[in-house]
């Protein structure tokens, strides 16, 4: 997948979020699945905080809230490894590209 249709992905979903139109679920994937696309652009930062509002929301599935544990560790531990400040980081250890999509 192309760097542009993450791209893409963050700004529907973004207008998806900020419609108020979703179920808690549906919300609660939205945050999950930008976070994925956020983390494949490298916004690690921006990740972590998808995931942990979808967590937070508490009605994703049971099988997609363990991927967004998962995933947002997989993001934290990058911005250890790497040493550097939450915010844009570009992939570069064995650990990118291991986040899980639904």
């Amino acid at each position: 997948v192309e760097q542009r249709q993450y791209d893409l992905a963050v700004q529907r979903l973004t207008r998806a979020i900020e419609s108020n139109t979703l179920n808690d679920e549906a919300l609660a994937l939205a945050y999950h699945h930008r976070g994925i696309a956020r983390q494949k652009l490298g916004y690690e930062g921006l990740a972590i905080a998808d995931y942990s509002k979808a967590l937070e929301i508490d009605a994703l599935p049971r099988e997609v809230q363990a991927r967004s544990y998962y995933n947002r560790g997989l993001a934290k531990a990058r911005l250890l490894h790497r040493n550097q400040p939450i915010g844009r980081t570009k992939p570069q250890t064995a650990l990118d590209g291991a986040c899980h999509r639904t």
